[in-house]
């Protein structure tokens, strides 16, 4: 039996493609601050969502704490929701030298194995649903490029991206659409606040000098908003205008750059 006869045979014995939206749309944002501490791009996610009459659950890392065993199957089962679409923005990162980073675990653990899990009990809770179900994950531009001072977490985005697209294959089928959305430099966002502190400390820079490291390269006329990222993955959710056929790849908000 060929492979191309065995994979024909697995598409048959799946249920008859799920076509349509549900028509309540309800969301849940995993790698929110909840008012805990400067607005994100989970955050923004959340409110963009809302305009755009999704009911949303935004979680935090009180919430949900992926790095904690057990916790991700633990928040499932206490919170029984009919969640059609999955945003998983949760990400930490150290920006230092490799020989002196404390918190590789960390890193993979957040940006990596947590989407995995996250996005392993959604499936299960939804995977008999009869509609389309959408599961977005927020990447990195880290996620094919090398960064100095970033090896982990260019390795868990790398990750991250790699497993979109495999899980686009598994899942198109059975009625997912399965994004990556890679952000640039976005302005005024926690994670690059930290950057600019990182960047201080393992560069020896003056806040000045690394302000201006970080905003090297703009082609555009602004540096990307969390607004902008908000956008984007509120119409991906929608899946209006043939965008549900991005199903499966990772999308760059690169501003033109290399």
């Amino acid at each position: 039996m060929s492979k191309e006869s065995i994979s024909k045979d697995y598409l048959n014995r799946l249920p008859p493609a799920r076509r349509a939206y549900p028509s309540d749309r309800e969301a849940l944002v995993v790698g929110c601050n909840n008012l805990k501490g400067p607005k994100n791009i989970g955050d923004a996610i959340s409110d963009e969502l809302v305009r755009e009459g999704f009911q949303v659950a935004s979680t935090d890392v009180d919430d949900l704490d992926v790095q904690f065993l057990g916790s991700t199957k633990r928040f499932f089962d206490t919170h029984e929701h009919t969640w059609d679409t999955l945003v998983y923005a949760a990400g930490v990162n150290e920006l230092n030298w490799f020989e002196d980073q404390g918190n590789i675990y960390d890193q993979i653990t957040v940006n990596l194995l947590g989407a995995m899990e996250v996005s392993q009990e959604f499936i299960k809770r939804t995977i008999d649903d009869n509609w389309i179900k959408t599961i977005v994950f927020i990447g990195s531009m880290a996620y094919n490029r090398v960064l100095n001072g970033s090896a982990a977490y260019c390795a868990s985005k790398a990750g991250l991206a790699h497993f979109a697209k495999c899980l686009g294959f598994e899942l198109t089928p059975k009625g997912y659409r399965v994004f990556c959305v890679h952000p640039s430099n976005v302005e005024n966002s926690p994670m690059s606040e930290a950057t600019v502190q990182g960047l201080m400390k393992y560069r020896d820079l003056t806040e000045e000098q690394a302000r201006d490291y970080w905003a090297t390269g703009l082609l555009m006329p602004e540096w990307l908003q969390k607004d902008d990222v908000a956008g984007v993955v509120a119409q991906l959710a929608k899946g209006e205008h043939g965008l549900q056929y991005l199903t499966g790849t990772n999308i760059e908000l690169s501003g033109g750059q290399r």
